[in-house]
């Protein structure tokens, strides 16, 4: 999947309105835009993780492996439950909006592997399943 310049920003405001809205009820921030309005890439069902940051500082990530709702509606949902859900963290204020960076990880589908030769860290991301438990690494986190 291939994301333009445009379909980025389009995500990015996406998530910050979502959040600015959950935040701040009355404010004037704009609504993002309606699923019909958005380009075909962003209707495709994706994955996608959504990751805050507070000064550098994990506040929030959490996301969908598995495509099953437009990318479009993923990230906003994944957004607010980043913001809001995630277990590791109190809910965002709204004195931390302006300390707060973005990063939106788009999934592309999962593929078995047959070697450790085949991943390309800082590209693939891992999840590994081991009887009932599993994990995932998004690719950012294993170059950081």
């Amino acid at each position: 999947m291939d994301l333009t310049a445009e379909d980025k920003k389009t995500l990015l405001k996406i998530v910050r309105s979502a959040i600015e809205k959950r935040l701040q009820p009355g404010s004037q921030s704009s609504d993002e835009p309606a699923l019909s309005e958005l380009t075909p890439v962003l209707q495709e069902k994706r994955g996608v993780f959504v990751t805050l940051k507070k000064r550098g500082q994990l506040r929030g990530c959490i996301g969908y492996i598995q495509a099953f709702r437009p990318l479009g509606l993923a990230v906003k949902e994944m957004a607010l439950a980043a913001a809001f859900e995630d277990p590791r963290f109190p809910p965002l204020r709204l004195s931390e909006l302006k300390d707060l960076t973005v990063e939106i990880s788009v999934l592309s589908p999962l593929q078995r592997i047959g070697s450790l030769e085949e991943i390309e860290i800082g590209r693939h991301g891992l999840y590994i399943l081991s009887g009932c438990s599993s994990g995932l690494l998004l690719p950012q986190v294993a170059t950081e």
